[in-house]
């Protein structure tokens, strides 16, 4: 009986443990998207078909080509114009980031 009942004792702590390290695991669901960029206006973007909301603090970067080396350049929401090709940080809905691709240019 004491066997059993340590059995079920290693068991039930071994669940549990399993529960907690499934709840504690840190990361986000978010995605990279590329497109074209359709239309851009104080909040929101269009990229390809689909309609995006900006985060409030979204990092804008350029990615430029020098001498055969790709560079982030640090950069602002009043770069992006319509007609560029971008990639977007997606989390549902929302763009945390958005990497103007001026080396496609």
């Amino acid at each position: 009986m004491r066997l059993i009942s340590k059995i079920m004792l290693l068991f039930w702590l071994l669940v549990g443990c399993a529960v907690l390290a499934n709840q504690v695991q840190a990361g986000t669901n978010h995605i990279y998207r590329g497109g074209i960029v359709r239309d851009i206006t104080p909040g929101e973007i269009t990229v390809g078909t689909n309609h995006y909301t900006l985060a409030p603090a979204v990092r804008v970067l350029v990615i430029n080509k020098r001498n055969g080396a790709y560079f982030e350049d640090k950069s602002s929401l009043s770069e992006i114009r319509a007609g560029q090709p971008v990639k977007i940080k997606v989390e549902a809905t929302t763009v945390y980031e958005v990497l103007i691709e001026r080396w496609k240019q």
